[in-house]
């Protein structure tokens, strides 16, 4: 495959756990999503393209491109491994108990 797709349309608090697969795998990854969302949020951070379902002309023009010629191999541009995120988890563990 050229681009990987991900649909997050409607869940403006919610990241699904595919985005982080499709990045994973080192292939362009398109989400489609409001530009507000979580989501799109974290596309942007870890590498992913993000557009919202009506830039038809824009998903178009980035599906025509790869397919003309293939991006090859996109490495992530922030750590989406299970150490990194367990690590920013306890983080935020810490914090909130010396707060509390």
């Amino acid at each position: 495959s050229h681009l990987n797709l991900v649909l997050a349309q409607q869940q403006p608090t919610q990241v699904p756990a595919k985005l982080y697969e499709c990045v994973a795998m080192a292939i362009p990854t398109l989400v489609i999503t409001e530009s507000t969302s979580a989501a799109a949020r974290e596309a942007r951070r870890i590498g992913a393209i993000t557009c919202e379902h009506s830039a038809v002309p824009a998903i178009r023009e980035l599906i025509l491109r790869l397919w003309r010629s293939p991006a090859g191999r996109v490495a992530p541009t922030a750590d989406i491994g299970y150490d990194a995120i367990a690590s920013q988890m306890e983080q935020v563990l810490v914090e909130a108990s010396a707060d509390a």
